[in-house]
């Protein structure tokens, strides 16, 4: 090592940008020599609040923080009155016992707070710096251990439970996509499974219509009808902005008519949250449906926010409308019974469902971040971090229910067998058609496709506190953690299959190291030869 500090020192006199003082600091770091990289990074600091960037410039006196604390308490010249800057009291006491070692969990039952507020702060304080892992062997002011670039990077050996990742740089590649570096794995879920349980093995058909969902209006037979169905897998994630698009209809058609009730077909997320909707003009909303909503493809849905499994010809300005509403109105939900909660979403490659969200409307969602390494056990490849809510079906479902009854919504137990029939039994001039699949047949519509998908519903694991989609997707909620992935095309039947379940699991615990490596199956949605699940009008290249 010695050979490199003549040239580095040298660097670091000449160096006069941010980018050469950062890149002089991870010189330092990258040898052991902590505290002269602390230095640089108060520098760097310097540089970015002179060229008004503050953000950034807190940044780098958070790692300079960091890197300082490593070396316990070390002073210089340049360092004299450096703390953590622009952080709350309890922020920084946080932190404090971040930098002393203390893991998430030991924080949190000093200070009496959940291992999740921990966490979440941690990761607020130290977006856009990523520090090195401090260790006490550190020589900080001389020669001693060197660090690779693994050590900025790679968490330490062994370790399972810690950390969202921590953002670095903004390199305005793809959706608002960042570097990103970890600390600490997180945690590995149980993947013991037993698809004879029952329960455990779940089989749902997503309503999917060539072309486009349906969502407009007509009148026939002396009834105004407004279809609502044909979301496929983006369901439960357009729901709210569609009911936005029925009520406006249905505002609009009761400006020149008397009608005081309406018809809603279907006890799914479209038919609820319609209903919903429509006692907000001051109408009697009536449901006919043959399944209760806990028998719904709705309720079998894993639940996480995302446009997937779904074509639109829709213009972009209803789309936008349509999935701004849908997105505020379930975080606006957040805390108040909805079963609804922000969760990060691990992806080793760009998640279309996603990126088109933040092509259409940049700032909904927070952007998409780089990552050098998914966190988890056995993960040595990057990927990407995106910010999403979870939707629990078992939760919202049985609320939207709940709040309609409430306000005197009448459920009927019917099976219809024809348009006819909707005509004969429905004496409301104001007919919602909210019924998925069934609209094949009632409607005629030779456009529906179903798209049988099975979930394997494992056991809740409370320490998982993220969402994972690689080798399927992984969504762990309070009653279940849920895998699947397979995305059947023109199967409209529901028959288990505990074989196809168990295979889910095997697939996704293969990624994590704790199952042997298994070929992937024709049928499953990462599958390489496996159709597109976003309209590709709407996704976004990285």
């Amino acid at each position: 090592m010695d050979g490199e500090l003549a040239p580095l020192f040298a660097r670091h006199a000449a160096a006069r940008t941010a980018g050469e003082l950062l890149a002089v600091a991870e010189s330092f770091a990258r040898l052991g020599l902590l505290l002269y990289a602390a230095e640089a990074a108060v520098q760097v600091a310097a540089r970015f609040m002179a060229s008004g960037e503050p953000r950034r410039a807190t940044g780098a006196e958070t790692r300079a923080w960091t890197l300082m604390r490593s070396c316990q308490g070390a002073r210089t010249p340049a360092l004299v009155g450096l703390s953590l800057p622009g952080l709350t009291p309890r922020q920084r006491e946080i932190a404090t016992l971040a930098a002393q070692g203390l893991s998430d969990r030991e924080i949190a039952a000093r200070l009496v707070l959940s291992v999740r507020t921990v966490a979440n702060t941690l990761y607020a304080i130290l977006i856009g710096s990523p520090p090195p892992r401090a260790a006490a062997e550190n020589n900080c002011s001389g020669p001693g251990q060197a660090l690779d670039a693994a050590d900025w990077a790679a968490p330490a050996p062994g370790t399972t439970a810690g950390r969202p990742p921590i953002a670095s740089r903004h390199d305005h590649s793809g959706a608002g996509a960042m570097d990103v570096r970890e600390l600490t794995n997180l945690p590995t879920p149980d993947f013991t499974y037993d698809p004879s349980v029952p329960g455990a093995c779940v089989t749902g058909v997503r309503p999917y219509r060539k072309g486009t969902f349906r969502l407009n209006s007509e009148q026939s037979s002396g009834r105004f009808i407004v279809h609502n169905y044909g979301h496929g897998g983006a369901g439960i994630s357009l729901s709210w902005g569609c009911a936005a698009k029925v009520k406006a209809m249905v505002s609009q058609f009761l400006a020149g008519s008397p009608q005081t009730e309406a018809a809603v077909l279907g006890a799914g997320v479209m038919g609820l949250t319609a209903a919903t909707m429509l006692l907000d003009l001051g109408l009697k909303v009536t449901i006919y449906t043959d399944r209760k909503p806990v028998e719904t493809t709705s309720f079998k849905a894993g639940g996480q926010w995302a446009v997937s499994v779904v074509e639109t010809a829709m213009n972009q300005q209803d789309l936008k409308a349509i999935i701004k509403t849908s997105y505020t109105t379930f975080k606006d939900s957040i805390g108040k019974g909805f079963g609804v909660s922000e969760r990060p979403n691990y992806c080793p490659k760009p998640a279309e469902g996603l990126d088109m969200v933040l092509n259409l409307l940049p700032g909904l969602l927070p952007a998409r971040q780089r990552l050098s390494r998914l966190p988890f056990q056995n993960h040595t490849q990057p990927g990407f971090l995106y910010q999403t809510l979870l939707v629990e079906p078992p939760i919202f479902l049985p609320r939207l229910e709940r709040d309609l009854r409430a306000r005197d919504v009448t459920f009927v137990d019917k099976r219809f067998t024809s348009k006819a029939d909707i005509f004969a039994t429905a004496p409301q001039k104001i007919i919602i058609n909210c019924t998925g699949m069934g609209a094949k047949k009632l409607w005629n519509d030779t456009k529906m496709v179903g798209v049988r998908g099975y979930l394997a519903m494992l056991p809740a694991q409370p320490d998982l506190e993220y969402l994972y989609s690689r080798n399927g997707y992984m969504f762990p909620r309070s009653d279940h953690v849920v895998m699947g992935g397979t995305p059947d095309w023109d199967k409209e039947d529901e028959d288990l299959n505990p074989a196809e379940c168990k295979e889910l699991v095997n697939i996704i615990a293969a990624a994590f190291g704790r199952a042997a490596p298994v070929p992937m199956p024709m049928n499953h949605i990462d599958h390489p030869g496996n159709r597109r699940l976003v309209d590709p009008r709407l996704s976004v290249s990285d």
